[in-house]
C-alpha cells in the first residue's frame, strides 16, 4: 500500500459518507450529518482531522479534536472508521498513533472515544462495532464510563399538555418556544449548573423555527428542553433541565412533550433521547425505552 496522511477537506465529504455509512450501521449517516460533526465542532482544528489515501483513494479517517472537558484537557476522538476491504491493514493504528502524538503536542493529557460534548454522535462505543473495540483496547485504552440512549416511539404518542400547562399558569408558569431576544436571559440560567450545556442550547438558535423550549416565572427563565441541537434531522432531543426550585411544577414534562410534539410535525416516527440519567422520568413520561448502550474508552498521554 501507499498510504498518504493528511487533513480532510469539505471535498472530500461524499468519499468518507461513504465510508462512515458502512462502518457505522447503526447510526443515520449522511453527508451534512458529517459536516456538522466535522466542520461545526466548536473546537475544529484541521491538524486533528486525519483522512488516509491510498493510491489516491480514501481509505479510512478520523475526526477528532481537543478541549478541555471532564476536569482535563482530553484529545477527542469522536469518528473513526476504514473501508471495510482496507481493514487489518493497520490503518486504524496509524490515525489513532497519528491522532495521539497530534493531541499530546496541543496539551492534552489523555485520548478519549466519542463523548465529545457539546458536539458529539455517539455518548461512546457501540459494543456491536467490536472491531472498534477491539482496535482501542489492542492501543491501551481502558474502559473507564458507559452511556445509554433511550427510544420514543412517536407512533400515537400524546403530547398533549393543555392540562398541565393550565396547572402552571394557576403559578404564575408559563411554557413557551424560545425567541431571539431570550439569549441572554437562558445564558444566565444556564450558567452555573447547565454550563456545558450552553453550546448544545446556542445551537437551536440556528433553526427555524428554534428549537428550544422554555418554562418561565415571568420574565426569568426557569427550564428548558431543546431538540436539534445536535445531530440535527435525526428527532435528537436534549439537552434540558429545570430550576431545582420549581421541580415538581411539571415544566420538565411539558417541554419534553412539546418537543416530542414538534418531532411529530416533522413527520418523524421516533426520537433518540441521548446519555440519558433520569431514564424513569422518561419511560414514565412518553414511555422511552433504553436502546443502545455505549462504552468509553481513554489512555493517558502523558
Amino acid at each position: 500500500m501507499n498510504l498518504k496522511l493528511s487533513p480532510i477537506k469539505t471535498e472530500d465529504l461524499p468519499a468518507i459518507t461513504e465510508i462512515a455509512k458502512t462502518s457505522l450501521p447503526y447510526d443515520p449517516i449522511s453527508e451534512p450529518l458529517i459536516h456538522e460533526k466535522i466542520f461545526e465542532e466548536p473546537a475544529y482544528d484541521a491538524e486533528l482531522t486525519i483522512k488516509v489515501e491510498n493510491d489516491g483513494e480514501i481509505v479510512g479517517f478520523l475526526a477528532g479534536h481537543v478541549a478541555d472537558i471532564f476536569d482535563k484537557r482530553c484529545g477527542m476522538i469522536k469518528l473513526l472508521a476504514v473501508a471495510p476491504q482496507h481493514r487489518l491493514g493497520g490503518i486504524g493504528s496509524i490515525m489513532l498513533e497519528t491522532f495521539e502524538s497530534k493531541a499530546k503536542e496541543k496539551g492534552a493529557q489523555v485520548s478519549r472515544t466519542m463523548d465529545s460534548i457539546p458536539n458529539f454522535l455517539m455518548p461512546g462505543i457501540d459494543p456491536r462495532y467490536t472491531p472498534a473495540l477491539i482496535l482501542f483496547e489492542r492501543r491501551g485504552y481502558k474502559h473507564v464510563d458507559e452511556r445509554i440512549n433511550m427510544y420514543c416511539s412517536l407512533a400515537g404518542l400524546d403530547t398533549g399538555t393543555e392540562e398541565l400547562e393550565a396547572r402552571a399558569a394557576q403559578k404564575g408558569l408559563v411554557v413557551r418556544r424560545a425567541v431571539e431576544s431570550d439569549r441572554d436571559a437562558l445564558n444566565d440560567f444556564l450558567s452555573g449548573e447547565f454550563e456545558s450545556w450552553k453550546a448544545e442550547c446556542a445551537a437551536t438558535f440556528k433553526n427555524d423555527p428554534i428549537s428550544l423550549f422554555v418554562g418561565c416565572d415571568g420574565d426569568k427563565i426557569i427550564a428548558f428542553a431543546a431538540y436539534d441541537a445536535n445531530n440535527r434531522n435525526t428527532g435528537w432531543f436534549g439537552p434540558m433541565g429545570t430550576n431545582p426550585n420549581y421541580r415538581g411544577s411539571k415544566l420538565g414534562e411539558i417541554t419534553l412533550k412539546k418537543c416530542m410534539a414538534a418531532f411529530q410535525e416533522q413527520g418523524k416516527d421516533h426520537s433518540i433521547i441521548p446519555w440519558v440519567g433520569p431514564v424513569g422520568f422518561y419511560s414514565r413520561t412518553v414511555g422511552a425505552f433504553i436502546e443502545r448502550l455505549f462504552w468509553v474508552f481513554e489512555k493517558p498521554l502523558t
